[in-house]
């Protein structure tokens, strides 16, 4: 039997990666399939909206703040600016009411899903919940497409609503709570501490209207939804041991958030931020907004003088 197996190559077949690779999505593709068949669209959307959100921001928000209550010491070296420490009951309190925006933002995306298929448009959810799976680069484009259009709703949202104190009365003292403890460093689970109003005007509305608009697939959100998560928990947690973006982001975050950071960094990733000018409050601050090294900055802009 070995010597027939070994005759038709079999061993190598079922020992590959690509064979491995291939039966992991049959597998997913069956369970896929079997959950899309045997459980309401709306059951699977709100239930795997929570599941991602548990696993990709509460995990890591936990540990995080584990850190800067069991080892505040250490957590202050690693963070990117000292100040005031928190209590436990304040953290359990801003947890909570970051625990209350996010079931509203799931009551309010089952509400849009009921709405569009019962009324609007029946038998079409405003997410493609098939039973075919997405393919790759469409699952990049819509990533792309989605995060692009959510980093640029942010900072007009943010910029033109919440902090125009001129036009607007109301909006800014609502987001005043998202800021209500500039005087100490950023921390994981501030990133969804806001009014209500305030949490889906800047995070419900620039992450769901861009998916809605397209109608991606449930997967592929669920996707984008994993990689806001994470980065929420990351970038509000204003420890500075990460590189490149990443950390750039993170400290961006933090100066956004500290006394004198309400005119600057409106957006999330910075870009559109250096585009307008409002990066670190100096649109020269390229570095420091786009995670460039300060010396290839000097370096390059020294090659440009000479060019010149």
């Amino acid at each position: 039997m070995d010597v027939l197996m070994g005759y038709f190559g079999l061993p190598a077949l079922f020992g590959s990666t690509y064979f491995a690779s291939s039966l992991n999505v049959l597998f997913f593709y069956l369970t896929w399939t079997t959950l899309v068949l045997s459980h309401p669209p709306l059951g699977i959307e709100l239930l795997g909206s929570f599941a991602v959100r548990i696993i990709f921001y509460w995990i890591p928000t936990l540990l995080f703040t584990l850190l800067e209550l069991v080892m505040p010491g250490t957590s202050d070296d690693l963070k990117t600016r000292r100040g005031k420490h928190l209590t436990v009951d304040v953290m359990l309190w801003v947890g909570l009411i970051t625990f209350i925006n996010q079931v509203i933002a799931t009551g309010i995306q089952g509400l849009l899903h009921a709405l569009f298929v019962y009324t609007l448009a029946p038998k079409y959810p405003l997410f493609n919940i098939g039973t075919t799976l997405p393919m790759p680069w469409n699952i990049i484009k819509h990533t792309l497409i989605v995060l692009s259009l959510r980093e640029i709703l942010t900072y007009s949202i943010h910029r033109f609503l919440l902090h125009n104190t001129q036009r607007f009365t109301r909006l800014p003292r609502f987001h005043t709570i998202h800021h209500k403890y500039a005087d100490s460093p950023c921390f994981a689970l501030k990133a969804d501490y806001a009014h209500p109003v305030d949490y889906i005007i800047l995070q419900f509305i620039p992450l769901y209207l861009p998916a809605y608009l397209f109608r991606i697939h449930l997967l592929t959100f669920f996707f984008i939804l994993a990689i806001v998560s994470i980065e929420s928990a990351i970038i509000y947690s204003g420890y500075d041991i990460f590189w490149g973006l990443l950390g750039r982001t993170v400290r961006r975050i933090d100066r956004h958030h500290s006394p004198k950071g309400k005119s600057m960094d409106f957006g999330i990733w910075g870009i559109v931020d250096w585009n307008a000018g409002t990066a670190g409050g100096r649109r020269s601050e390229t570095a420091d907004t786009i995670g460039l090294d300060e010396g290839l900055v000097k370096e390059l802009r020294k090659r440009k003088m000479e060019l010149s």
